[in-house]
């Protein structure tokens, strides 16, 4: 047991057979333990904000999935077209990877 619930609550159900279900016409999504018939967890489709500022959250939070996107796309088509490997930043601070040979460069690290 640790002292995080959500954890426990998973961990219970390690070696189960475990799906992903839609409901409602697709309006929610759910994780479900199919041995035990019960919902780990689910998501609505649209939600309701009530707080300005967990709507600039979640806007931050969508906008960071979508840069992480565009981020793996490019990688994957420098690496489809270039031999070369990204290195490491040289400059403390800043966090930008460049291709050895063509000069690609990307923030976060190497793949």
């Amino acid at each position: 047991m640790s002292n995080n619930p959500r954890y426990d609550k998973l961990a219970e159900h390690i070696g189960h057979n475990v799906v992903v279900v839609t409901y409602g016409d697709g309006e929610n999504v759910a994780i479900e333990c199919e041995d035990c018939c019960t919902v780990l967890v689910d998501e609505d489709r649209e939600i309701e904000i009530e707080d300005e500022s967990l709507d600039a959250n979640i806007h931050r939070e969508v906008e960071d999935w979508r840069a992480w996107d565009a981020e793996q796309a490019l990688r994957q088509e420098h690496d489809s077209t270039c031999s070369g490997t990204l290195q490491p930043p040289v400059l403390a601070g800043i966090d930008l990877w460049v291709c050895d040979v063509c000069s690609f460069a990307v923030k976060g690290g190497a793949k």
